[in-house]
């Protein structure tokens, strides 16, 4: 594994996003019953689910300059978001964040 992945400080992001994710589908499920204030905490907190992503996916593309196990994650990454999704996983990351702010009320 890579010295990157076995830092401590990325083992605890790649938790912490792991638990949210893990929350924040169990909710989806009962979507439909929750209020529009709870509708609005979830936008949120699926926000700031996609923000340590976004956070992620850069370190990981720094870290692929010195890293080549890094910079296969980060070409397979990418590769997979253009085959389902059209776009590079940047791209993907920030129209989702885009399109989750069109949700929120001002």
């Amino acid at each position: 594994m890579s010295e990157f992945l076995r830092s401590e400080i990325v083992q605890k992001e790649l938790y912490d996003m792991q638990r949210l994710y893990d929350r924040l589908s169990n909710i989806v499920e009962h979507l439909s019953k929750l209020s529009q204030e709870e509708k609005i905490e979830f936008v949120e907190q699926t926000k700031m689910l996609i923000e340590k992503q976004k956070i992620f996916h850069t370190r990981l593309k720094l870290a692929s300059y010195n890293d080549e196990k890094i910079k296969e994650i980060v070409d397979n990454m990418d590769r997979l978001s253009m085959v389902f999704c059209g776009s590079p996983m940047s791209t993907v990351l920030n129209t989702m964040s885009d399109k989750l702010d069109s949700y929120i009320p001002s």
